[in-house]
């Protein structure tokens, strides 16, 4: 259930003030103060309230198939198909056009393979996989019934997420291992949504281009069948290299990692100016171990090349100035550990 209320005051005239003052004893008939009540100056203060009660139940089953084949000790392939739910829920909280919404349902399609290769040096995992959203969750800008444009949890119709994923470990000498993974990811809102105004998919409220203050609601909405899901780079890439080098009085690991991530929507709308530009990164450590494995020095540096990418952002309305806020990743960094150990481990 919800509970608002709104305070307002109504205005009087000069001889009505007078009059209600009055009547409440707080003046007299001249106009001068009694001193046993509050005078009132501009007007006579009023609430309202409004009531909302709802409730729902939610109520989901699942299942999963799965079909697994082997076609020698060291190889599986794999084909699944699994639903999953989560349960709908209220938006209590903003006199949204979407008072509840429904329970989001997902159907997962993945074919994969796990192997391993040239005498066990070799290992590839590898999936493709597609996933169906009905009625997916997300936080979207709608328009509210008292007016205006409010922020609330939307079920849309549907999105599908279609993508592939590598990974592979290579040990070309017993002290020498190389990996690496790769995915790709298409996530798409795949049917639109019309709201009960007419509008439909989202409302752009952080569009310097279409201010409130200019534009209607209508002319502000944004289809979204086809637009590319938030906060979800397409393609993802790390390689590593870890080698061992053996000393008399112990051994040395060096790692080398380098990893990219593609450009990321941040932004339900997917303006321009809300998506960030792809970036990499590259870390180096080198750690030392004696014999007795209980002391251990690093030194490491993180970021090599000094690239600065985007971690997260935030994005604001017309009020404050559709102020977009980011945060980094971190700069080059570099340092030393020591690690000894005591006792048993």
């Amino acid at each position: 259930m919800l509970f608002f209320v709104q305070y307002n005051e109504a205005d009087l005239t000069a001889a009505n003030l007078l009059a209600f003052n009055v009547s409440t004893g707080a003046l007299n008939a001249d106009g001068t103060p009694t001193g046993n009540g509050i005078i009132r100056f501009k007007g006579v203060p009023y609430s309202r309230s409004f009531y909302r009660s709802m409730e729902r139940e939610f109520e989901e089953s699942n299942y999963r198939v799965n079909v697994d084949y082997s076609p020698t000790d060291n190889a599986l392939w794999y084909l699944s198909v699994t639903t999953g739910h989560r349960a709908g829920g209220f938006n209590l909280g903003y006199f949204s056009a979407f008072p509840s919404y429904d329970s989001e349902e997902v159907t997962s399609y993945e074919l994969g393979h796990k192997g391993s290769y040239m005498d066990n040096t070799l290992q590839i995992n590898a999936s493709t996989y597609q996933y169906v959203y009905e009625n997916i969750h997300g936080q979207f800008e709608s328009q509210s019934f008292l007016g205006g444009v409010s922020t609330s949890v939307v079920g849309y119709p549907e999105a599908e997420t279609k993508g592939f994923e590598l990974e592979a470990i290579y040990m070309p000498q017993p002290n020498w291992i190389i990996g690496g993974n790769y995915s790709y990811t298409d996530a798409r809102f795949s049917e639109e949504i019309v709201d009960a105004f007419g509008n439909r998919g989202v409302i752009e409220v952080n569009n310097p281009d279409a201010p409130s203050s200019l534009y209607s609601i209508k002319e502000r909405e944004r289809p979204i069948n086809g637009v590319k899901m938030e906060r979800i780079p397409e393609n993802k890439l790390s390689v590593y290299s870890n080698y061992t080098q053996e000393l008399n009085d112990g051994s040395i690991d060096y790692l080398v990692g380098v990893s990219w991530t593609d450009e990321i929507i941040w932004s339900d709308a997917a303006m321009p100016y809300h998506i960030s530009p792809a970036f990499s990164r590259v870390d180096m450590k080198a750690t030392w171990t004696n014999n007795e494995g209980d002391l251990e020095v690093m030194f490491f540096v993180n970021n090599v090349m000094d690239k600065i990418g985007v971690r997260n952002m935030s994005t604001d309305d017309e009020t404050q100035g559709f102020l977009v806020s980011v945060v980094p990743t971190l700069p080059r960094m570099g340092g030393i550990s020591f690690t000894k150990k005591f006792g048993a481990y």
